[in-house]
């Protein structure tokens, strides 16, 4: 492992070293990212600062083996933030090459999405901070991985094929507690397990008593797996339950609906129904570009831009005095909102997203689970609550997709 992860010469010479080298400048300039106004939250201009840091350091409730590690971290070493960047970088680093070397096991992708997945903007500052996102680019890549050994290993015995789906509900069960996202491949997992399975051993329960002990002791596992996810992730599931249809950033649905329907009392049943299905699909269409390129920026700070006889106005549900809304509206501003919060939301969707199209494309043929199921890791985050946090699992694949897409340009001109 050691070996295959920081030894072989591709991968220092097309991701450890740029990565490491674009840490660095990140490093530098990352103060400067920040719009000119900010002034509402200063650890989040920090280079390492952990998203919902407090949360996890004086509880177990919000992912809690991720929140025992960190306190851990905190009791054990003195510079903390040292050790946290580097468990980080390892992470996030080895997540990445392994989507990498196993989508190349499945189809020809060239370096360049390697080194794409080296100098990401977001790749490269989460890829410092000890948080979250990146145990999902590690359930990601240990998914896929698991899907290149069960297609290798078809033709050997039903006991290898028994561990190799046992370890795979194993890690995911664990980085599940690392991170709730990861939740859609342990259902996954389970479901491949119980399907080739069960099938048969269903069957024979009457003649075997052995298989009825084994298939007892199968569904208390799964029991306990359950029990203690329901009580693991309590807290979180109320809580992100409530933004489905409502919720106190940017977008929701709600707030579309009010827009078309501002008279939503007039209305019919059948109006009604039909005024929630649209307003729900333009959300859809709307959170795709925000999940796949909003900053952080765009939903908790508050902000107002004026082009022309256009105003808009975001405020998290704080009020802004009027000599607030003097420096928002100002050219000034403009010009700084647009270039470090509008350009990145275009830039950034346009390239994930055109990257997830040529991923399904390459994908299609390879079965369901390749080519469809990895990107349902962030159906929650589009549904619910759409930023580009919680788009960071997939960036590696936009990588790859990106990287197809361009080698076809270039072959055609």
């Amino acid at each position: 492992m050691f070996k295959k992860y920081l030894l072989n010469k591709d991968i220092l010479i097309f991701f450890w070293l740029p990565r490491i080298i674009c840490s660095i400048l990140f490093f530098l300039v990352y103060k400067n990212i920040h719009l000119n106004i900010d002034e509402f939250n200063t650890t989040s201009k920090q280079f390492d600062y952990i998203p919902d840091y407090e949360k996890y350091l004086y509880t177990l409730k919000w992912n809690p083996l991720f929140s025992l590690s960190l306190q851990f971290i905190h009791r054990i070493f003195v510079k903390t933030s040292i050790v946290q960047i580097l468990l980080a970088q390892i992470i996030s680093g080895i997540s990445c090459i392994t989507i990498f070397s196993v989508s190349k096991s499945f189809f020809k992708i060239s370096k360049l999405a390697l080194l794409m997945m080296a100098i990401h903007p977001m790749l490269v500052l989460y890829g410092s901070k000890f948080c979250t996102e990146n145990f999902c680019l590690l359930a990601i890549g240990l998914y896929l991985l698991s899907r290149l050994e069960i297609r290798n290993y078809k033709s050997l015995s039903r006991l290898k094929f028994l561990g190799i789906q046992s370890k795979a509900i194993l890690f995911q069960f664990i980085l599940t507690l690392f991170r709730a996202q990861n939740l859609i491949f342990l259902i996954y997992e389970i479901l491949c397990f119980l399907k080739d399975f069960f099938s048969n051993i269903i069957n024979q329960l009457i003649d075997k008593k052995k298989t009825f002990i084994f298939t007892f002791l199968i569904f208390g596992v799964l029991l306990s797996i359950s029990s203690i996810l329901i009580n693991s992730f309590s807290t979180y599931i109320n809580v992100m339950s409530s933004y489905f249809w409502d919720n106190p950033f940017l977008l929701d649905a709600k707030k579309i609906f009010y827009t078309f329907f501002p008279n939503s009392d007039n209305l019919s049943t059948i109006q009604l129904v039909f005024g929630y299905l649209i307003s729900y699909v333009i959300y859809l269409f709307l959170a795709l570009f925000l999940l796949t390129g909003a900053r952080e920026r765009l939903v908790y700070e508050p902000w107002a831009i004026s082009i022309g006889s256009f105003n808009l106005k975001y405020n998290l549900g704080s009020s802004m005095s009027e000599s607030t809304l003097a420096t928002f509206y100002n050219n000034d501003f403009l010009i700084d909102f647009c270039l470090k919060v509008l350009l990145p939301l275009i830039l950034f969707s346009s390239f994930h997203i055109v990257g997830l199209i040529h991923w399904y494309k390459k994908t299609k043929n390879l079965g369901f689970p390749i080519s469809i199921y990895p990107l349902s890791i962030c159906l929650l985050p589009l549904l619910m609550h759409p930023m580009m946090r919680y788009y960071i699992p997939l960036i590696p694949i936009s990588c790859i997709g990106f990287s197809i897409s361009l080698k076809k340009y270039f072959l055609r001109n």
